[in-house]
């Protein structure tokens, strides 16, 4: 009977093993299932950023912008088919407050489109005019992507950027 017991704790332990050893090999497509509602992401991020800083209400301001601004603001990204788009901008053009989150109907444009949020960010993060806003954008900016998702995320100096913003 004991011999028993001590076979299935072994045997336990070892499909336990076996079991956690392959939950870490999820390709990138895991790391969010397709379809996911970018826009209850964006406010679940929001409200996780809110909890961690309350001054962030006052201080983080973005609004929504649609599809056709963000050819001019970044352009080509609009030759892309997009699942979703979830687009939030400071009020001030440039200003490093910026929540980007992109599911495309194509993930092989993944790659293509994070090259271009990647560029946009490296344009602000050049920005010799703006200084201190350069700065902010090339310490704090986080492009991302996985499977068909490519996010964009940048918050002022003093702010983590939520889990929620960031696909890794």
């Amino acid at each position: 009977m004991k011999r028993s017991i001590l076979f299935l704790l072994c045997l336990t332990v070892l499909l336990s093993a076996l079991l956690a050893g392959c939950g870490g090999q999820k390709s990138s497509d895991d790391i969010l299932p397709a379809g996911t509602d970018l826009e209850a992401l964006y406010a679940e991020g929001m409200e996780a950023l809110y909890a961690a800083y309350p001054d962030a209400q006052d201080n983080v301001i973005m609004f929504p912008e649609s599809m056709d601004f963000m050819a001019s603001y970044c352009p080509g990204i609009e030759a892309y088919s997009y699942k979703q788009s979830v687009i939030y901008l400071h009020p001030v053009t440039g200003n490093a407050c910026e929540v980007l989150l992109f599911e495309l109907e194509n993930s092989e444009d993944a790659a293509a489109v994070r090259d271009i949020l990647q560029s946009h960010v490296d344009e602000r993060a050049d920005d010799t005019g703006y200084p201190e806003t350069a700065a902010q954008w090339k310490n704090n900016a986080r492009v991302t992507s996985s499977g068909s998702f490519v996010f964009l995320a940048v918050l002022p100096d003093g702010y983590e950027l939520p889990a929620q913003f960031v696909l890794e």
